[in-house]
């Protein structure tokens, strides 16, 4: 059985979710900081206050999320090191076999 694994496209995916995950980032330290900031000083009331609440806690989760997604494309990239390394090591091995 031979596995098929492109070490190549495994990194470029992982960069593909750091960068989703640092457009998340963007998305909730800027424009959300400044949706609330907008919101806060325009916006009086109860009613301003929960809004604001659910503001800030999907501000966390967002970048909850994108912690998250910096966790799996490190991930990914260990788990691709350590395929290219194995096979690395398999095939010198396999040719050291050969040659003896």
């Amino acid at each position: 059985m031979t596995l098929d694994f492109d070490y190549n496209q495994a990194i470029r995916q992982a960069s593909q979710i750091d960068t989703i995950a640092g457009e998340m980032r963007t998305i909730a330290n800027r424009r959300l900081t400044d949706a609330i900031s907008s919101i806060d000083t325009s916006w009086d009331g109860d009613t301003s206050v929960i809004f604001l609440r659910h503001c800030t806690d999907t501000k966390t989760r967002i970048l909850s999320k994108a912690t998250e997604l910096e966790s799996l494309a490190q991930r990914v990239r260990d788990v691709a090191r350590v395929v290219r390394e194995t096979e690395e090591r398999a095939l010198s091995e396999i040719q050291a076999s050969g040659s003896d």
